[in-house]
């Protein structure tokens, strides 16, 4: 029988060849070992970025790293078949663009042996790509090391979490149900804030998750994220004072956003 990884890495990949093999090798230069990556080709449209993708993992002569192809569904999709495909007892989600610090993978399953009891575990990360700024992520929401006390109240109130930095139990993504298809803009956050609705989380306070900003974001993006952060709120149990706060703040702030992006959509030309 074959050995199962304690690990399971879901790598979706849609027309990225500009980044990819950065980000493997930041897989494949991981000081903890016992992982596979599932690559999730999601139907790209530009046939030479799957036949680069291909070759670039038959260069790599790793046996854990598994090319798996499947018709076109978005982020989500890609990722509940990433899932399906795996084979370890806990799941680590990075994007095609984003990298690891070689350590990274080594400190979350080191948080696991000493804390059986914990579902997911998630790192601080920093920008990497042409930007001129900080993750707000510890420092914003004044995070230590450690189980987060609050982190679904916390959640309501915007997200804190980086999609490439988590480690979860793969057996609760049964519970939780998945990535949801419907969110094509903040599907991360959407997905997150379910998880912390059923466990606790336990927060790496170190930089070990670089996210890559490129591009210009646009406004039309913008719009939809702001749309997608409202009905995300609206479907969320709300019951104590504190959340009820939490989300409030939230939504004023969304709405203010969407404000400002609507007249910038109007008025730009």
């Amino acid at each position: 029988m074959e050995n199962q990884p304690l690990v399971s890495i879901v790598l979706p990949f849609f027309n990225g060849k500009e980044f990819i093999l950065e980000t493997l090798n930041s897989i494949r230069d991981q000081t903890f070992l016992d992982f596979e990556v599932v690559v999730v080709d999601d139907g790209s449209t530009a046939k030479e970025h799957s036949s680069y993708l291909i070759a670039v993992i038959d260069e790599l002569c790793d046996h854990r790293f598994k090319y798996c192809h499947k018709e076109n569904g978005g982020l989500s999709d890609a990722r509940n078949y990433g899932i399906g495909q795996s084979k370890g007892s806990w799941i680590a989600f990075i994007d095609q663009d984003d990298l690891w610090e070689s350590t990274k993978l080594a400190k979350q399953v080191a948080v696991i042996k000493k804390n059986p009891d914990i579902n997911f575990i998630f790192t601080d990360g920093r920008f990497i790509g042409d930007i001129k700024a900080e993750m707000k992520v510890a420092q914003k929401n004044s995070l230590k090391e450690g189980v987060v006390l609050g982190a679904y109240d916390r959640l309501l109130k915007g997200n804190f979490v980086i999609c490439s930095s988590i480690l979860f139990r793969k057996s609760l993504n049964n519970k939780v149900g998945g990535s949801n298809p419907f969110f094509k803009i903040c599907p991360d956050y959407e997905f997150i804030i379910r998880f912390a609705e059923h466990t606790d989380f336990y927060f790496i306070n170190d930089r070990l998750t670089l996210y890559r900003i490129h591009g210009a974001n646009t406004v039309k993006n913008q719009l939809k994220m702001c749309a997608e952060t409202i009905l995300l709120l609206c479907d969320r149990k709300i019951e104590t004072k504190n959340q009820k706060m939490c989300a409030t703040y939230n939504l004023i702030t969304v709405i203010c956003a969407l404000s400002v992006n609507w007249t910038k959509k109007m008025y730009s030309k």
